[in-house]
């Protein structure tokens, strides 16, 4: 099993949101790393000027 302690992490979170279909939540992620997995559905992606269509 992977823990933050294990892999000397100094800070992890989860989020999870529910989002209708059309719905945006904006999110500055600064100078963190975040990652997107689509549980059902998909998203669009912006960041950086780059867009990207998950699935």
């Amino acid at each position: 099993m992977v823990t933050p302690e294990s892999a000397g992490w100094g800070y992890s979170g989860l989020r999870i949101l529910t989002l209708k279909p059309g719905e945006a939540h904006p999110l500055s992620t600064r100078d963190s790393e975040f990652l997107v997995l689509p549980l059902s559905g998909g998203c669009t992606v912006t960041t950086a000027g780059q867009t990207f269509e998950l699935e």
